[in-house]
């Protein structure tokens, strides 16, 4: 619709306000298989900063758009940013269902899965990243972080060292230096 395809050049545009404006006429106009939906979700999220506001917005998105793979991706997202684990390992299932998952669900599943303790199947995440995006330098840290943990001190410095090549404000270079070691 044109009042989608207006939001979304207000949205490169920087004017968020205006976009807003624009996604929410066409979210009323309706169909569009919850696209409307899921940008005025990404404002709430990424702009306000709000992960409860864009959870109601995601849901919507799914309902309208059930056959969209990044719909239930970002659901996922929302769900795990809210505390909805279980929630949202169902939603990154399905999105993965509908499409192969791209390297950033791989990455917010496994951390979902690492949150919830579930770290072999966290792993198996992390590795399909790291195959995808070799120098993902949060998965990367993530699998440094499970290694330590493991005892793998080695592996995970490896890890670390690698994450803090790619990001050397990152989180990996901090853990490097609080483990006393130098980036290489």
């Amino acid at each position: 619709s044109y009042a989608l395809r207006n939001g979304m050049c207000l949205l490169q545009l920087g004017r968020l306000q205006e976009a807003r404006a624009a996604f929410e006429r066409a979210a009323a106009l309706g169909g569009l298989h919850g696209h409307a939906q899921a940008r005025l979700a990404d404002l709430a999220q990424d702009v306000d900063g709000d992960p409860a506001a864009a959870l109601p917005l995601r849901r919507r998105a799914v309902e309208l758009g059930p056959e969209e793979a990044g719909h239930h991706a970002a659901l996922a997202l929302t769900l795990a940013m809210t505390g909805a684990f279980e929630e949202a390992l169902r939603s990154f299932e399905r999105s993965d269902a509908l499409a192969p998952g791209s390297a950033e669900l791989h990455h917010n599943w496994g951390t979902t899965l690492q949150r919830l303790g579930r770290v072999p199947e966290a792993t198996v995440h992390f590795e399909t990243v790291l195959r995808l995006e070799p120098d993902s330098s949060g998965t990367l840290f993530n699998l440094g972080s499970i290694r330590e943990e493991e005892g793998r001190r080695e592996e995970a410095v490896a890890l670390y060292r690698r994450s803090a090549r790619v990001d050397p404000q990152g989180p990996a270079a901090a853990r490097l230096a609080e483990l006393g070691l130098a980036l290489d």
